[in-house]
């Protein structure tokens, strides 16, 4: 764990203070970025595109991100990947971690596999050695796991062995006739599992409907009075984020379109900005705290992080605007842009599982974008001599 905080300091500073000109890492960013089959890395790697190819070998950690993500290859370190198709067909002796829309694991994860998407497949010929641990709108298990499942889902299948328990919160649950749970089988949902003749489960299963000493009526209330909250709430950081957008491009309007321009060149970049700052800046701050010298400074250091936070949300807003009039053929001032990009923006942000991870690398690429326009705007100032 010290070793990754220390890397993320390390990398954050780098990105903040060294010009672009002399960054160099191993790092991959353009629209189709492929390691092929006869090469090897020997360390760590980035890759982030519209498409990114894995056939080759990694010595170290794979992160990798793009609308579609195909891993083929041998990775020997963990796997972080995310986006819009994600596709694991290679080898991990250690964990997978995948977050997308649509993701299809049909390689081997030695160790344990966390996938989050809107569909999740692990299907033959997979083997995954640890856990599952998936949420999703369908997870359909037809693969072996060698441990534990932990899901939550709008729909869950296990048609396979698993070494361990299931413990699921879902609304439909079947276990098919070619599954053998070595565990307990426990499950949150209103409907009763459909399970086949054939299936084996050598544990108890439960079905609990509702939590533990609620009646359901008054749950159902209870439901429906948080749904009402969450939507007042939902209206009112919308009005709320749209007073400052608008605010931010009255009183700095070239910085502002500036950074939907520059998320939309340099998407694999902000992208590794925002997760290193993600990650390193809270640690710096804290650093900073413990000393009597570096208390006030790790206090400004916090402040001004959570207002990035806050603002991360524009440049993708803005960006959204300009991609949705740009696709109609329209031209509109940057206010009706920003509007429009921000409505989406919020609806988008509603939807269940999809929505987080919608709003997660939203925040990620956002954050990013003002880190490095910012500093962009701080050394072309100091090149003209004006700071």
């Amino acid at each position: 764990m010290k070793k990754v905080y220390l890397l993320s300091i390390f990398l954050l500073l780098i990105f903040i203070f060294i010009p672009a000109a002399k960054f160099k890492t191993n790092y991959d960013s353009q629209k189709v970025v492929t390691l092929e089959a006869n090469q090897t890395v020997n360390k760590d790697y980035f890759a982030f595109g519209d498409v990114v190819e894995i056939y080759g070998t990694i010595n170290g950690d794979l992160y990798a991100l793009g609308g579609e993500v195909i891993i083929e290859g041998i990775v020997n370190g963990d796997i972080l990947a995310a986006g819009g198709n994600v596709r694991i067909s290679g080898k991990t002796p250690n964990d997978a971690r995948v977050a997308g829309g649509n993701i299809t694991i049909t390689g081997e994860v030695k160790k344990s596999l966390t996938a989050i998407g809107g569909n999740v497949e692990i299907v033959e010929p997979s083997i995954i050695g640890g856990s599952l641990v998936a949420a999703g709108g369908n997870v359909r298990v037809s693969a072996p796991i060698g441990k534990d499942i932990k899901a939550v889902t709008g729909a869950l299948v296990i048609a396979n062995t698993v070494g361990g328990s299931v413990e699921a919160g879902v609304e439909e649950f079947r276990i098919t006739s070619s599954a053998r749970i070595e565990g307990n089988v426990k499950y949150y949902g209103r409907s009763e599992a459909k399970i086949s003749d054939g299936a084996t489960i050598l544990g108890e299963v439960t079905q609990q409907q509702t939590p533990i000493g609620i009646n359901k009526n008054d749950y159902d209330q209870k439901i429906k009075e948080g749904k009402n909250l969450l939507s007042g709430f939902t209206f009112l950081g919308f009005v709320s984020s749209l007073l400052t957008s608008l605010l931010l491009v009255h009183f700095y309007p070239k910085f502002t379109i500036n950074t939907a321009e520059d998320l939309r060149k340099n998407l694999g970049k902000n992208l590794l900005a925002g997760l290193l700052a993600l990650i390193g800046v809270p640690i710096i701050a804290a650093f900073l705290m413990l000393t009597i010298i570096g208390l006030p400074l790790g206090f400004i250091l916090f402040a001004l992080y959570f207002i990035a936070l806050y603002l991360a949300k524009i440049p993708v807003a803005l960006y959204i605007g300009n991609l949705i009039l740009n696709k109609f053929g329209q031209r509109k001032s940057v206010y009706w842009t920003l509007t429009l990009g921000l409505a989406v923006f919020t609806a988008v942000g509603l939807f269940p599982v999809v929505g987080f991870i919608f709003k997660f690398g939203s925040l990620i690429a956002g954050l990013g974008t003002l880190i490095m326009v910012k500093r962009q705007t701080y050394f072309k100032a100091k090149k003209e001599n004006l700071i």
